[in-house]
């Protein structure tokens, strides 16, 4: 038997008290419990009534293993019980029901048997309800879900959404690759206390075929197989644009959010971070009290820290200081001598507790909220269950102005941000240090603020240089200033104390970024990724003719120089180009195509756009004819690691190695001399044993071969001019 069911089977127990023996009967008749054949001697004949107290008998003499199919199905019953499952419940039966089943469904006794009726009756909308609970539980902890602006929507119109929703179950199968079998319902979410009105897609679709051995209770087994169902969650708000999404794994959270945006609302997804915010604990340092602001739907009657702790002397040391809930931190530090004082001093606030007591409008019953703030930038009230006590955190939090969250970038900060967002991409850093933005002449900041950058703690090791010698010195932060400790002790000067803070850098909106703002100086917009290190920008209008502009990074490694020059000679047909590059490389061409650094060509006037377009312009026509390939055969080479290749009529194109350019010297030379041709072992002499086609690896001579050098017949190169 099942001991005390109202704590092991808490559902079926609720179920046994409040439900009608008829829909006590319509559950353990569902499908789900076919294959409990055990049920059947507690059931009564086809058109019969269940006896009264059955469901009691069932919890007495049953044991608890053979109960759990059960009571997981009438635990997903008092699941929507909850005021989230009931509001969302009552709105999708107003908007999908008819009116007698809505009448039905009012006559339902209380919310559990509101619930019940929907299970047994309209399991659809019973499951679309549990998508909304899940999909605010998984928000809450930032688990299986995340959230994505969607730009240049279109509103879908409702004698257009069958089409829509075909077009989106066609390009999700394709996308996901799992088979036939995929279905999308669509619900619509009533406005809510704190959210506006939205709509829901639930995606069906088949994963992976799977398989498990079964036992029966005859002791019979058997191999059953089967393909699981799989199932992601689209909440679309269109009056904010933005689609928050719920799925198992990342892969599928991306393929869904693409799918969702491209098919169904023909727009684009946006990399701007939502979610955003930064905690600074600075304040703290000064003192822990905290007013009471007025704000609307509350009243706040006290705030108070009941925890602190800081670093003192160095990051390895922390102090912690706490006090019980009747009593004032602040006055506590006060008490005890040069306790203040260390707080004034201390390295950073790492961690503090926040104790509040407030009443709601209209109720008197008096509240508390307590949460936590760590300087990783972590903060508990995500985790809190109850949506109240979040909005009421984060407004506290934004009047102490303790929590930052995200904004745009200002026309002049943009232009002088704009270098170090192009070292940023370019480099494709994860993380850099305060010491990194500093170098650079630039307020972190701005780029914290503004979302391209999040605090993620600080540096405790630094390499230093004495007496012609290297070694670690641990960094001890006083106040704004840095000490560097030697080993033996010996202290030294390390500057400004946050050049050694970490920050994690956000890439895909640092690129997001770069495509909004770049292509405003160019005549015709059309923004294309090529591959992650190369994108089309659009056009510009030069001499009566259409110029291609590109944005590329990474063109130091030799990998993805070569997969960048094969894409623009791909698209040559669109004429000779230009390509923006991230930082200044040594060479002006890439492929057929004027290269050009792209911070020579930042905007200085805060009314200016980011990119000025008469010296984009400008920029081309100097170097169009090179681009071609000049009017010469001609290596550009100092005997370094790099050169560029100019053949007129083929364009150009970037070596690198020097023993790469040794054999093309060589060509170039004997073109220039009227011999022309030479034979291999002379242009590997420098490598011996190593095939020509070799020397320049696979990437390279698939550019080289035909384009630009040529076989001229018996084991002999010549250039192809």
């Amino acid at each position: 038997m099942a001991r005390a069911p109202y704590k092991t089977c808490p559902g079926l127990f609720r179920l046994a008290e409040f439900a009608h023996p008829g829909d006590i009967l319509g559950f353990l008749r569902q499908e789900e419990f076919q294959r409990e054949k055990w049920l059947g001697k507690y059931l009564p004949e086809q058109g019969d009534e269940l006896a009264s107290g059955t469901l009691d008998q069932i919890l007495q003499q049953e044991k608890k293993t053979r109960l759990d199919p059960l009571e997981r199905e009438a635990s997903r019953i008092l699941k929507v019980i909850e005021p989230r499952g009931q509001f969302a419940l009552e709105g999708l039966v107003k908007s999908r029901m008819r009116p007698n089943e809505q009448a039905e469904f009012g006559r339902a006794k209380d919310q559990f048997c509101r619930s019940l009726w929907s299970y047994l009756n309209h399991r659809l909308i019973f499951e679309a309800v549990e998508s909304e609970i899940h999909r605010r539980l998984y928000r809450t902890y930032a688990k299986h879900y995340k959230s994505y602006p969607v730009v240049q929507a279109r509103n879908v119109r409702p004698d257009q959404r069958d089409a829509a929703i075909a077009a989106f179950i066609e390009d999700i199968q394709i996308r996901l690759d799992k088979g036939d079998g995929c279905r999308v319902e669509r619900f619509d979410i009533p406005v809510g206390p704190e959210e506006p009105a939205a709509e829901m897609y639930i995606i069906y679709h088949p994963n992976a075929l799977a398989s498990a051995r079964e036992i029966n209770e005859e002791g019979e087994r058997r191999t059953i197989y089967f393909r699981p169902p799989g199932e992601a969650t689209v909440i679309y708000t269109p009056s904010t644009g933005v689609a928050e999404i719920r799925a198992d794994t990342q892969l599928i959270r991306e393929e869904v959010a693409e799918s969702f945006a491209c098919s169904l609302l023909d727009g684009q997804l946006s990399k701007e971070p939502l979610g955003f915010r930064e905690y600074d604990l600075s304040r703290f340092l000064e003192g822990l009290e905290l007013d009471c602001p007025e704000l609307s739907g509350f009243q706040v009657k006290s705030a108070r820290v009941l925890k602190a702790d800081i670093c003192v002397g160095s990051l390895a040391n922390r102090l912690s200081l706490s006090t019980t809930k009747q009593h004032h931190l602040d006055d506590l530090i006060d008490r005890i001598p040069g306790l203040r004082n260390a707080f004034r001093n201390a390295v950073a606030m790492r961690f503090v507790d926040i104790f509040v007591e407030y009443t709601m409008s209209g109720d008197a019953e008096p509240r508390t909220l307590d949460f936590t703030i760590s300087d990783q930038n972590t903060c508990s009230l995500q985790s809190l269950p109850e949506e109240h006590e979040r909005v009421l955190g984060h407004r506290l939090l934004k009047r102490w102005g303790i929590l930052r969250e995200f904004r745009r970038l200002t026309a002049a900060e943009a232009n002088a941000t704009m270098p170090v967002l192009l070292e940023l991409w370019n480099a494709g850093l994860a993380e850099v240090s305060g010491s990194w933005i500093g170098t650079r002449g630039l307020d972190e900041t701005i780029l914290t603020s503004t979302g391209f950058l999040t605090p993620v703690g600080w540096e405790d090791v630094d390499l230093v240089e004495e007496n012609a010698v290297q070694m670690d010195a641990q960094i001890v932060v006083e106040g704004s200033r840095a000490l560097q400790v030697l080993t033996r002790g010996t202290q030294m000067d390390g500057g400004d104390a946050l050049h050694y803070r970490r920050f994690k850098v956000d890439q895909g909106w640092v690129l997001q970024h770069l495509r909004d703002v770049l292509p405003d100086a160019l005549d015709e917009v059309l923004v294309e990724s090529l591959s992650p290190d190369l994108h089309a920008l659009g056009a510009l209008h030069v001499d009566d003719g259409l110029v291609p502009v590109y944005l590329a990074r990474s063109l130091s490694d030799p990998r993805v120089l070569a997969a960048s020059d094969q894409l623009t000679r791909a698209r040559s047909d669109r004429g000779t180009g230009l390509v923006l590059s991230a930082v200044r490389e040594p060479f002006r061409c890439l492929a057929s195509n004027v290269l050009a650094p792209l911070v020579d060509h930042i905007g200085t006037d805060i009314d200016m756009k980011t990119m000025s377009r008469e010296m984009l312009v400008q920029a081309f026509r100097n170097n169009r004819v090179l681009a071609q390939g000049g009017r010469a055969v001609e290596l550009v080479w100092d005997g370094g690691d790099i050169g560029e290749l100019f053949v007129p009529g083929k364009g150009t194109v970037q070596i690198k190695g020097r023993s790469r350019l040794i054999p093309v010297d060589k060509l170039v030379k004997a073109y220039k001399s009227g011999v022309k041709a030479v034979r291999t072992g002379t242009l590997t002499e420098h490598c011996p044993g190593t095939q020509f086609r070799n020397v320049f690896g696979a990437a390279l001579w698939t550019t080289l071969e035909g384009n630009f050098i040529r076989s001229a017949g018996h084991g002999a190169w010549e250039i192809a001019a």
